[in-house]
């Protein structure tokens, strides 16, 4: 026991300080890493607090130049580097993975617990990352939803082609059938009753490809949404444009009615009564003819291109 007991408590010395060595190693680790991503854009970095247990060194991630360029295909394809034919060319600056490379650092002394006879130990630590800088931010996109292909590459431009394309938008703009889309998403019932229209136009979803079949799926599901399309056994029933704006209007109706005959529900009744009455009438006129519509609709009977559309269009006094 005499002998024994110095070497059993010296052993387990060093494990009590090995292990407080190790602890603070994975400390130091966490802390090199942290200074390295509270760096990274947009994190504001040296503002980040650090824990309260923390009292070593800290150096906030900063620019530690380029890496090597990458021996990697995916990288180096003319896509992502250039030259590309037809005189397009790549802004390989923005697709460079060798760029934005971030060095966050953390060092720290202590004394082991036990031993002190040993001395402290230092331990330090670097942790290195890519940025890369690809966020849309950067490429000067508006938001994550704009197609890259304008930001990363420059593209040969066609005669002519921006020509065209003013020239069809100021016929769109200019199309003697714009003041009949107006109920689209500026009706003017909506805008009289409750100050706001709601946007009725279907749109393409996630159309940024050049592979044809996916288009013309996307383009399917476009015309599915605009005509309407019937159950089937593998798919949903889509309800067209007509009969969402129907039910809408029917909703809108139901709420105004609902409103004007409360303002008659009033001892004594409002001096605009016979206004209100009349309106009234008008709306549920109105109520009968989308009602009729719409299960013309539901039933197959109709494609919503006929007459009822928007039955007694106004401003809510003729």
């Amino acid at each position: 026991m005499v002998l024994a007991l110095p070497v059993l408590l010296f052993i387990m010395a060093l494990m009590i300080n090995f292990g407080v060595a190790a602890a603070w190693k994975v400390r130091v680790l966490s802390m090199s890493r942290h200074a390295a991503f509270g760096s990274r854009w947009p994190r504001t970095g040296p503002s980040d607090l650090k824990p309260a247990y923390w009292e070593g060194e800290v150096q906030p991630g900063r620019d530690a130049g380029q890496v090597p360029e990458w021996d990697d295909p995916a990288v180096n394809h003319p896509v992502v580097r250039g030259p590309l034919p037809n005189g397009n060319f790549v802004r390989s600056e923005l697709l460079d993975p060798s760029r934005g490379l971030l060095v966050g650092r953390a060092a720290t002394e202590r004394d082991f617990p036990l031993m002190a006879a040993l001395g402290p130990f230092n331990l330090q630590n670097s942790t290195y990352l890519l940025d890369n800088k690809w966020q849309f931010q950067r490429t000067r996109l508006w938001d994550n939803w704009i197609r890259r292909i304008p930001a990363i590459y420059e593209l040969a431009q066609e005669p002519g082609l921006r020509e065209a394309y003013v020239s069809a938008a100021a016929a769109i703009f200019n199309a003697p059938f714009r003041p009949e889309l107006r109920p689209l998403d500026r009706d003017d019932e909506f805008l009289y009753w409750e100050n706001w229209a709601p946007d009725f136009h279907p749109r393409l979803r996630q159309f940024c490809s050049t592979d044809l079949e996916l288009a013309e799926e996307r383009v399917d599901e476009l015309i599915d949404r605009i005509k309407g399309r019937p159950r089937e056994h593998d798919r949903p029933r889509i309800p067209s444009v007509a009969e969402v704006m129907a039910e809408t209007f029917l909703r809108l109706y139901y709420r105004v009615v609902r409103r004007l005959q409360g303002m008659l529900d009033v001892e004594p009744p409002p001096p605009n009564a016979g206004w209100i009455i009349s309106q009234i009438t008008q709306l549920n006129r109105k109520i009968d003819i989308l009602e009729q519509f719409l299960a013309r609709l539901q039933s197959g009977g109709g494609d919503g291109n006929g007459d009822g559309g928007n039955p007694g269009g106004g401003n809510g006094s003729g």
